[in-house]
């Protein structure tokens, strides 16, 4: 029989469930309406400059407009998938994504 890796609770032990680190901040941030109107704003902007001076879009923004003619997705949508989640640790992750499809 083998032997348990430790990685797994005993019974009866608590378990830490925070979605803070060491330095006390949330490591994932939800993007807020004020954001998305900012961006949304900027992208307005980029696009009109682009027809009345002829002047080209940056590429970022050239990235999100074609995102989002590609899939009919978000700002937010193309926030969260360009997102570094290399630095937050798995069970914050799934802990997280739980929340958004409501199952926690």
């Amino acid at each position: 029989m083998e032997k348990p890796s430790g990685d797994s609770a005993e019974v009866g032990e608590p378990i830490q469930e925070s979605n803070e680190t060491s330095e006390g901040f949330s490591p994932i941030q939800e993007v807020t309406e004020t954001e998305v109107e900012q961006v949304a704003a900027e992208v307005k902007e980029a696009i009109r400059d682009e027809k009345v001076l002829g002047k080209p879009l940056p590429e970022n923004i050239e990235k999100l407009v074609a995102f989002m003619e590609e899939t009919g997705g978000t700002i937010e949508d193309y926030t969260r998938l360009n997102a570094d989640y290399s630095d937050i640790d798995d069970k914050t992750l799934i802990k997280e994504y739980y929340k958004k499809i409501s199952l926690i």
